[in-house]
């Protein structure tokens, strides 16, 4: 799984809306929903984002089966 749809599925989960996680990253609502749309995103920002989420950057890294 790709980290946007990861991150799309946790956001989802938990219910968490993704203007919240702008402001949080306090970047625009458009970039953030660009980040949902990417494969791939720069460490800096898997960081910051799992950070906020309270996760670790690993788990943008394996499947919901731990693979």
């Amino acid at each position: 799984m790709d980290f946007g749809k990861k991150l799309t599925s946790i956001l989802a989960e938990r219910g968490i809306t993704k203007a919240y996680m702008a402001r949080r990253l306090d970047i625009s609502p458009q970039l953030f929903q660009h980040i949902t749309r990417q494969r791939d995103v720069k460490l800096t920002m898997a960081v910051r984002i799992a950070n906020i989420l309270e996760l670790t950057v690993y788990d943008f890294l394996v499947d919901d089966n731990g693979r």
